[in-house]
């Protein structure tokens, strides 16, 4: 395994293990909010150096890039995550949910 896939499967399961740990404590305290976070890992021991960046919910991260002295530019780190996307609505249809409306069960926008 590479490493740029080795850290792509350690942010996976850390943030699956905190998903799992966060769902206990949301089914012992009655909880039923949602939440969203934005991630990022920079990597400068490869070269060029790598970023990787998650995010789940209604969150999104861009960089401010500044490729020379007199200009600055954002650029998007992340996707949305949404139900009209192929993917996405493949991943709810197999976890047993339904999409109606471009939406997770027809309320929630974002698929993860």
């Amino acid at each position: 395994m590479s490493a740029s896939a080795a850290v792509k499967e350690a942010i996976k399961s850390a943030f699956a293990a905190c998903d799992v740990e966060l769902l206990g404590l949301c089914r012992a305290r009655c909880w039923c909010d949602g939440c969203c976070v934005v991630g990022v890992v920079v990597d400068r021991e490869c070269s060029p150096a790598r970023c990787y960046c998650i995010n789940l919910g209604d969150s999104r991260a861009f960089a401010a890039v500044q490729p020379d002295s007199s200009s600055m530019r954002a650029v998007p780190l992340s996707k949305d995550h949404t139900a009209v996307d192929a993917k996405e609505r493949k991943r709810v249809l197999s976890a047993g949910g339904f999409v109606e409306g471009g939406r997770v069960c027809g309320s929630i926008e974002v698929t993860r």
